[in-house]
C-alpha cells in the first residue's frame, strides 16, 4: 500500500524541529572559542559555580548562597551561576562548558516561542515564521553565545507566558501554579524580572477577562460573569499577582536587590540628573525658589530621563544600527535586528490594526508585552540603551515582524507569487545574515576587546607555563587574574574560601603575588627580589618601571585579541650585591 510522504512526517513539526536545529548550530557552533575574549562575568560565573558546588561554600565562605553571591556590594544572582557550575562538572573546566547552558537555554526559545505563537492566534504558519525570526536574530545569537543571565530570563518568562495563556484559555488553575514556578525561577536569575513579571502577571489577567468579553454586556457584566463562573481562578489570578507585585517590594527594599540598581539607575549619581537640577537652580540666582521648585525639582527631572531612556529602546538606530556598539557584545556595521525585519516590525504593526481577525485580547496582549519591554531599562543609564537588559524588547518586535510577513503570504494569491515572495524574502534575510555572520565572526573580538578585558586568559595561560622556573611572579590583580588563573589551572581547593578578599583579590597563590595596583613593577621594591629570580607582568597602560635599586629587563610582550594592548614581562634583578 502506497503511503504518501504527508502521512509520515507532520510538515508543521519537521520544520519546527529543522529550526530549532537551526538555532541550535548558531548557538554552539565554536562555542568555546567565539567570541574569543572570556569576559571576566563568565570566569566569575564559571569558577563561582563549580566551588560552591564542590566544596559547599563560595570564595568567600558563605555556604551554599541561595539567592545572589554578595561581591562586596555587587550582588550577582546565584542561579546562572549554579547552572555554569554545573556545567563545567559534566563537560570539563573550560570556555565551552560555562557558556553552554545559556546556548541551550538561548536555542530552546525557538519552539517556546512556536508554541506560544500558535496559542496566541492558532496559525501554525505565524508560529513558525515567529520561532524561525528567533532562531536567526544577531541579538539573540550574540547574547546567547556570551553567557548573558538576560538569555535564561527570557526563555523563562516566555514558558510563563505559555503557561497563563493556557490559563487564559482553557480556566485551569493548574496551569496558574506552573506559570508562578517559572516566574520564581526567572527571578533567581536576572534582574530585569522583578518587574517584568508582575507586569506580565497583570497583563494576562487583563487579556483573561478579555477572552471572556461580550460586546451584549457591560463592562461590570463582564466582570460579575467571569466572577461567577471561575470564582476559584479568579481569586488564584489575584492572589499570585499581589504576591508579585509584593515580592518585587521586598526584594527592591533588601541591599542584595536594591545593590545593582543603586549602581545602575536614573537615580544614581552617575546619571546626573540631581546634578543638572542643582546647576540649573544655581543658574538662577538668587530668590528664584518659586521657579526652581516649578521648572528643576526632582520629580520632573526624573521623570524626563525616563521617558528619554524609555523612548530610546524604540530608536530604529538602537535596534538597527549601532545598539550593541559600545559594549562587550559589541558587532561593528550591523545591528541587533536585520534591517528587513525592521521593516517587517512596522508592517506588523499597522497589519494588526487593521486585520479583522486579530481578536481583542491579542491585540491588547502584544501591545502590553511591546509596552512594559522596556520599563525595567528605562530606569536605568549605565552602558544605556543596553542590550542585555532589554533582551525581552525582542520577543513582541519578532511577534511584530512574523504577523508582517504572515500578511504578505496572505496577500498573495496565486503559486508564482508565493514563490516569487519566499525566494525574495530568503535571498534579503541571507544576505543580511551573511554580512551579520561575516563581522561577527572576524570582526566582533577585536571590536569589543576594550569592553571584554582582552589579554587576561593569556596571562593566565603564560604564568602557568612559566611559574615553576621562577621563584615570584608579581602580577596585577585586575580582570579577575587571580581568578582566571584558578579557573585554568582547575584548581578549586576549599583554602582559598579563607583567603578572598573583596573583588575577588587574593594576595598569593603559590609564588604568586597579585598586586592591587595596574603597574607591579613600580612596587617592587629591593628586598621583594634581593637573589630571586623574579619576573613582573605590568598592564600595556604602565610606564616604563624607573629604580635604582632594580634592574628590568623586558623578555616578553603578552596579548589577547587586541595586538595593541601589550602586556609587558620583566625578568628583574638587584643592582647591587646582598648588603
Amino acid at each position: 500500500m502506497k503511503v504518501k510522504l504527508k502521512k509520515i512526517f507532520n510538515y508543521w513539526w519537521l520544520g519546527l524541529v529543522s529550526i530549532f536545529l537551526l538555532a541550535l548550530f548558531l548557538r554552539l557552533w565554536h562555542l568555546g572559542s567565539l567570541p574569543k575574549i572570556f569576559f571576566v562575568d563568565e570566569v566569575l560565573s564559571g569558577y563561582v559555580g563549580h566551588y560552591i558546588l564542590q566544596n559547599g561554600v563560595d570564595i568567600y565562605n558563605h555556604a551554599w548562597p541561595k539567592l545572589y553571591f554578595n561581591n562586596f556590594g555587587d550582588y550577582y544572582i546565584i542561579g546562572p551561576m549554579y547552572l555554569d557550575g554545573l556545567s563545567t562538572f559534566i563537560f570539563g573546566v573550560n570556555q565551552f562548558a560555562v557558556r553552554l547552558p545559556t546556548a541551550l537555554m538561548g536555542a530552546l526559545l525557538a519552539p517556546l516561542i512556536y508554541y506560544f505563537t500558535w496559542l496566541l492566534w492558532k496559525k501554525r504558519r505565524l508560529a513558525l515564521i515567529a520561532a524561525f525570526f528567533v532562531a536567526i536574530s544577531p541579538w539573540h545569537i550574540v547574547l546567547s553565545r556570551a553567557t548573558s543571565e538576560s538569555v535564561i530570563e527570557t526563555t523563562l518568562l516566555v514558558t510563563t507566558m505559555i503557561f497563563l495563556l493556557l490559563t487564559a484559555q482553557k480556566d485551569r488553575v493548574r496551569y496558574l501554579f506552573l506559570a508562578a514556578i517559572f516566574t520564581i525561577l526567572a527571578y533567581l536569575t536576572y534582574h530585569t524580572a522583578r518587574i517584568l513579571s508582575p507586569l506580565i502577571w497583570f497583563g494576562f489577567f487583563i487579556s483573561w477577562i478579555l477572552i471572556n468579553y461580550s460586546k451584549k454586556d457591560s463592562w461590570l457584566t463582564n466582570l460579575e460573569h467571569v466572577y461567577q463562573k471561575q470564582k476559584k481562578l479568579v481569586f488564584c489570578w489575584l492572589f499570585l499577582i499581589l504576591f508579585f507585585f509584593s515580592l518585587t517590594a521586598y526584594i527592591s527594599r533588601t541591599p542584595w536587590g536594591r545593590g545593582r540598581f543603586d549602581q545602575t539607575s536614573i537615580f544614581s549619581q552617575q546619571s546626573g540628573v540631581s546634578i543638572r537640577m542643582t546647576e540649573m537652580t544655581y543658574n538662577l540666582g538668587p530668590n528664584k525658589i518659586f521657579l526652581a521648585r516649578i521648572f528643576h525639582n526632582k520629580i520632573l527631572g526624573y521623570s524626563r530621563e525616563f521617558l528619554y531612556q524609555y523612548f530610546s529602546y524604540f530608536s530604529p538606530n538602537y535596534l538597527l544600527s549601532n545598539g550593541w556598539q559600545k559594549s562587550r557584545y559589541a558587532v561593528p556595521e550591523v545591528g541587533p535586528n536585520l534591517n528587513i525585519v525592521g521593516l517587517l516590525m512596522i508592517l506588523g504593526l499597522i497589519v494588526l490594526f487593521q486585520n479583522r481577525r486579530f481578536k481583542l485580547w491579542s491585540i491588547f496582549l502584544l501591545l502590553w508585552l511591546l509596552f512594559i519591554a522596556p520599563i525595567p531599562v528605562a530606569f536605568t543609564v549605565i552602558e544605556s540603551p543596553n542590550v542585555r537588559r532589554s533582551l525581552f524588547l525582542l520577543i513582541p518586535l519578532l511577534l511584530l515582524a512574523s504577523i508582517g510577513v504572515d500578511f504578505l503570504f496572505d496577500g498573495v494569491k496565486n503559486k508564482w507569487g508565493k514563490i516569487i515572495l519566499i525566494g525574495g524574502l530568503s535571498l534579503i534575510l541571507t544576505g543580511e545574515f551573511i554580512f551579520f555572520g561575516y563581522y561577527y565572526v572576524y570582526q566582533s573580538d577585536l571590536a569589543s576587546s576594550l569592553y571584554r578585558a582582552d589579554g587576561y586568559k593569556q596571562v593566565a595561560d603564560y604564568v602557568s607555563k612559566w611559574q615553576k622556573k621562577v621563584d615570584f611572579f608579581y602580577l596585577p590583580a585586575r580582570g579577575f587574574l587571580p581568578l582566571q588563573y584558578l579557573f585554568f589551572s582547575n584548581n578549586f581547593d576549599k583554602k582559598y574560601a579563607s583567603r578572598f578578599q573583596s573583588h575577588a583579590y587574593i594576595k598569593r597563590i603559590d609564588n604568586l603575588r597579585f598586586i592591587a595596583e595596574d603597574c607591579p613593577s613600580h612596587q617592587l621594591q629591593w628586598d621583594n627580589v634581593k637573589r630571586a629570580r623574579v619576573r613582573v607582568i605590568d598592564l600595556p597602560s604602565c610606564d616604563t618601571p624607573k629604580n635604582k635599586l632594580l634592574q628590568f629587563q623586558l623578555v616578553d610582550q603578552i596579548h589577547g585579541v587586541n595586538s595593541l594592548l601589550k602586556f609587558k614581562v620583566y625578568h628583574v634583578s638587584s643592582k647591587q650585591k646582598d648588603q
